[in-house]
């Protein structure tokens, strides 16, 4: 895919990329090479997996559908990066041999359909608390969807987005008046700048540890939070997504205070 998606882009054959990717991949973090069987797809499928690995022991026709799923698998794992979202292609047809094994429990009896109905049920309320967790795991969207209420889109302005920030959900998707006005803004989210040149910008994302080098040069407008740790409870509800102070968005002193009402009535001709 690699190869074929770069030569059409290009026009002639790339398998420079091909060999950028697979031989020279690094990450900043070696992770083990079993990970993907180990972690994340215990994490992805939950009950779901123990009764997969079932049907592919109890079926060779199964075996032989999610086979090619199980060597993808294996052969993503020896990339030293890993992200959960690299074999997210393998779920459906591990499902499919999940699926094959609940239908055999299923045929046993009212005891196996409570123990399957009961395994969905757990399945459902993990899916539920997963999805708590990663709706509260990417703040820079909702810090980069905030910078905006600070200043016009025709004002020239100048944000500076941090580390923390620009990995967790501050992307050039959010850059909203630099599409429109013809980069009046600047987005910057250059590393290594030093204190002194940060303090040069009008709006600021950065970390809470952060804060206080600018407080010289900024105020503290918002504050965002993100997914902390999951904390059960006696009493209802008994699962809890608790959440932390992550990312804090600071405006110069020397901006003014509010936002003109006619930004949006600029936008008017252009819609």
């Amino acid at each position: 895919a690699v190869v074929s998606t770069q030569s059409g882009h290009y026009g002639r054959g790339c398998y420079l990329c091909l060999f950028i990717s697979l031989l020279l991949s690094r990450s900043l973090s070696l992770i083990p090479c079993p990970r993907y069987f180990y972690s994340a797809l215990p994490r992805v499928m939950l009950l779901g997996l123990p009764l997969a690995v079932a049907g592919i022991l109890t079926e060779r026709r199964v075996f032989n559908v999610t086979l090619p799923a199980i060597i993808f698998v294996a052969l993503y794992s020896l990339l030293p990066h890993k992200e959960v979202r690299f074999i997210l292609y393998v779920v459906p047809l591990l499902n499919i041999a999940a699926a094959f094994f609940m239908k055999k429990l299923w045929d046993k009896g009212i005891l196996f359909r409570c123990a399957i109905l009961g395994m969905l049920l757990a399945n459902l309320l993990g899916c539920s608390v997963f999805l708590s967790a990663s709706y509260h795991n990417y703040p820079g969207g909702s810090a980069m969807a905030a910078v905006h209420k600070y200043a016009d889109c025709d004002q020239n302005t100048t944000v500076y987005i941090g580390n923390y920030a620009a990995q967790n959900g501050a992307s050039r998707f959010g850059e909203e008046c630099e599409a429109v006005f013809e980069r009046r803004w600047n987005y910057i989210k250059t590393e290594n700048l030093t204190i002194s040149t940060i303090r040069g910008f009008d709006l600021l994302l950065v970390e809470p540890k952060e804060v206080t080098h600018y407080n010289p040069t900024h105020t503290v407008e918002e504050k965002f939070y993100g997914f902390s740790r999951i904390r059960l409870k006696p009493t209802p509800p008994f699962i809890l997504t608790e959440k932390k102070e992550v990312l804090y968005l600071l405006r110069s002193k020397s901006m003014k205070k509010e936002k003109s009402t006619d930004c949006d009535s600029a936008l008017i001709p252009l819609l």
